[in-house]
């Protein structure tokens, strides 16, 4: 596939419209990008372990617990409520 054809898919899945100028420029951006990813392939990495990240990570989530708060504080400030519920407009 030719780098104009290539920039060409990519614009039409993107739904861009591009002038033949940028569709010029990108498909040399894609050249450099191709040609990088060819050095990449030509490295002998052995036993070198995969990284997903430069940083450490971990999980941050909280621990997921039930807190019990008073309803009727919670519906105070609701425009419409009815019973300790909020009311809202129906919805279909």
């Amino acid at each position: 596939m030719k780098k104009v054809e290539l920039v060409r898919y990519i614009e039409k899945l993107s739904a861009i419209k591009l002038t033949s100028d940028e569709e010029e420029k990108f498909s040399r951006y894609f050249e450099r990008v191709i040609d990088y990813f060819k050095v990449l392939n030509e490295m002998e990495l052995g036993e070198v372990e995969p990284v997903f990240s430069a940083l450490p990570m971990k999980n941050v989530t909280r621990e997921d617990r039930a807190v019990s708060r008073d309803p009727e504080k919670i519906v105070k400030n609701a425009p419409k409520s009815e019973e300790n519920y909020f009311k809202v407009p129906k919805t279909i």
